[in-house]
């Protein structure tokens, strides 16, 4: 799954989530053997432990 980043994101490490907050009618496209989501309502991250 591919995503735009629209805005700077905090360091990530392995293991850390990522939380993003779409519509049900977001549309998802194939892109090169995958899908991708071009818009979201929010994006949000959790550190691994927490």
């Amino acid at each position: 799954m591919k995503i735009p980043i629209r805005q700077r994101m905090k360091t990530l490490s392995i293991g850390d989530t990522v939380i993003i907050y779409l519509s049900d009618k977001t549309p998802v496209y194939e892109h090169e053997s995958g899908y991708m989501i071009c818009s979201y309502y929010a994006l949000g991250t959790e550190k691994r432990g927490n």
